[in-house]
């Protein structure tokens, strides 16, 4: 099926991000479905309890981040001949279902929880690829202890994000479930396809972030759901061609990144600019115009250098070159 006009654009737009939602969810479901089918061999009583989720899953909706997980789970347990991880993976997709939890409604704020979800960010942060501190120290996955008070300042960004950038607000609706808060050390926010629509966000932790935690939740809601839009539009086209092996400076990590991630961090940071510049006629930050300046400064620094070193699809340029407009309307 050829995508629709539109979706490759850096603008935030609520039907295209419906759309890429539903086209998430039919490849989840389409890979369960696979998945069952296979397990029906070796284990078919499991199979057999699992088969009513196939059902259940309506693709107009948001299929809860777990479901993704337990999915990776089960595909991951499938290629390494895990049959333990098979069962377990199946047997909690059944509970899911009969615990009415294959779908998340509302955007769930919450600290960590330590369940599937935060146990497949967790193998990410700790695997050998994930981020590491100046010294290689490992990093720190905490829960928040004093989380209300910082709820309440998510839920004052998701208000000023209604009401200066209905655009974004509209696409964080379509696309994101869960908001997880957690103190950290050595790594910043994180979203991972591996459970689809969730987040977990960081505090707070410059002088001007502490100042005014409203704009700087608005800046992380709006950089992880970018994150996320281009996750799933990665599913319609590769976008991006280099070779993953090759490493170029990036403005926002000290170490070298493939194109791919400074082709993400121009993408984020556009729209982060178009969410800030139209934050500044609802809400009262003397701080803004020096975060937008200083963002600015890494979107041109970001985009040169895609612009320079990438080897981009057709439909990659096309969103490349929306994030130059995007920022030049912002500006």
């Amino acid at each position: 099926m050829e995508p629709e006009p539109g979706i490759f654009e850096a603008q935030p737009s609520p039907a295209r991000a419906h759309l890429l939602r539903t086209r998430v969810n039919s490849l989840l479901r389409e890979g369960l479905r696979r998945s069952i089918a296979i397990a029906r061999s070796a284990i078919p009583d499991h199979a057999a309890a699992a088969e009513p989720v196939l059902d259940e899953l309506d693709i107009d909706r948001r299929i809860a981040p777990a479901v993704f997980s337990l999915h990776r789970q089960i595909s991951s347990g499938m290629r390494e001949q895990d049959v333990t991880q098979v069962v377990i993976g199946l047997a909690r997709l059944r509970a899911c279902h009969d615990r009415g939890e294959l779908f998340t409604d509302e955007i769930e704020v919450s600290t960590l929880r330590w369940d599937v979800c935060d146990h497949e960010t967790a193998h990410y942060i700790y695997s050998s690829t994930g981020p590491r501190g100046p010294n290689d120290e490992l990093p720190t996955m905490l829960p928040v202890p004093d989380f209300e008070q910082h709820a309440v300042a998510v839920r004052r960004a998701q208000d000023l994000l209604r009401v200066a950038s209905p655009d974004m607000h509209g696409e964080v609706t379509a696309l994101v479930s869960s908001i997880r808060l957690y103190d950290q050390r050595h790594i910043g926010s994180v979203s991972t396809p591996r459970s689809f629509g969730l987040m977990h966000l960081h505090l707070p932790t410059s002088p001007p972030e502490i100042d005014d935690p409203t704009v700087c939740f608005v800046d992380r809601i709006t950089h992880e759901t970018s994150h996320i839009a281009l996750n799933a539009v990665m599913t319609q086209d590769k976008l991006v061609l280099n070779d993953p092996a090759d490493r170029f400076r990036s403005p926002l990590r000290a170490d070298p990144r493939p194109i791919a991630g400074i082709y993400h961090g121009t993408f984020v940071l556009s729209r982060v600019i178009h969410v800030l510049s139209r934050a500044r006629a609802h809400h009262d930050s003397p701080a803004l115009p020096t975060i937008l300046e200083q963002l600015t400064t890494a979107f041109d620094d970001a985009h040169d250098t895609v612009a320079k070193h990438g080897q981009l699809s057709e439909a990659g340029q096309q969103i490349l070159d929306s994030c130059r407009e995007l920022v030049t309307r912002a500006t």
